[in-house]
């Protein structure tokens, strides 16, 4: 008996979440890149931090051994070719710096979406905030109500 009202009681509260609907998820995704296009147009006033271009040469290495994972596979899989990529900067996991490589690779030097290099290396930073507001506006919207997502974003 008492097993039949917790389902029944787990059962209500996931019925109970309220519905988005398309226009508020277009609504929160709209904030998400609003944030992001507010870092991008305020980027460039900002300065670099001390310890910044030490990532930015990190995040370099990082993307030219991709280059040569493709062009080269089995010379890039080495331990001395992994070392020489990623060893510059071994103390911190590498996604973020991967990530921030090849935007500076592909959105800045060779399709040029990005104006300018420092911008290339941040974007990819900027984008992930977007996502984490639209995330917690979302997460908070099915937790208990859109004004409530909409305040935690």
């Amino acid at each position: 008996m008492k097993a039949t009202r917790a389902k029944r009681a787990s059962q209500t509260k996931i019925q109970s979440r309220p519905k988005l609907g398309l226009a508020f998820s277009l609504c929160i995704a709209g904030v998400g890149a609003l944030y992001v296009g507010v870092l991008v147009a305020t980027a460039r006033a900002i300065g670099y931090s001390r310890d910044e271009s030490f990532y930015f040469d990190a995040a370099r290495r990082h993307a030219n051994w991709y280059r040569v994972l493709f062009e080269h596979h089995a010379s890039a899989t080495t331990q001395a070719v992994v070392d020489s990529h990623f060893g510059i900067n071994h103390e911190h996991p590498p996604l973020m710096k991967t990530l921030f490589g090849l935007s500076y690779d592909y959105l800045f030097k060779q399709t040029h979406w990005l104006s300018y290099e420092g911008l290339s290396y941040r974007f990819p930073a900027m984008v992930i905030g977007g996502v984490c507001i639209a995330l917690v506006a979302f997460w908070g919207a099915r937790s208990h109500s859109r004004t409530a997502g909409i305040v935690a974003a």
